[in-house]
């Protein structure tokens, strides 16, 4: 459970270093966007082109990435500043 959290806080300190047109954040943008609040600024958060990892990494990292910011929005709506 502590490296999962390790891998979110890296990734989101990763954030401007990741591409906005990334295939990934599509598809977790599109798998979370129902989920109360989250919007357009996922894609600042999960990206393949962020990590060089393997796929079932990634895809892990991503799935925790999205979760951890739907719970955020839950909690604070200013989880993410524009």
């Amino acid at each position: 459970m502590a490296k999962e959290y390790a891998e979110i806080n890296t990734a989101i300190n990763f954030n401007l270093l990741i591409s906005k047109n990334d295939q990934l954040c599509d598809v977790a943008k599109n798998e979370y966007d129902e989920l109360s609040g989250l919007n357009e600024n996922l894609e600042l958060y999960a990206s393949r082109s962020a990590f060089n990892l393997d796929e079932g990494s990634q895809n892990r990292i991503e799935r925790n990435i999205a979760y951890e910011l739907v719970r955020n929005f839950q909690e604070n709506d200013s989880y993410i500043e524009s």
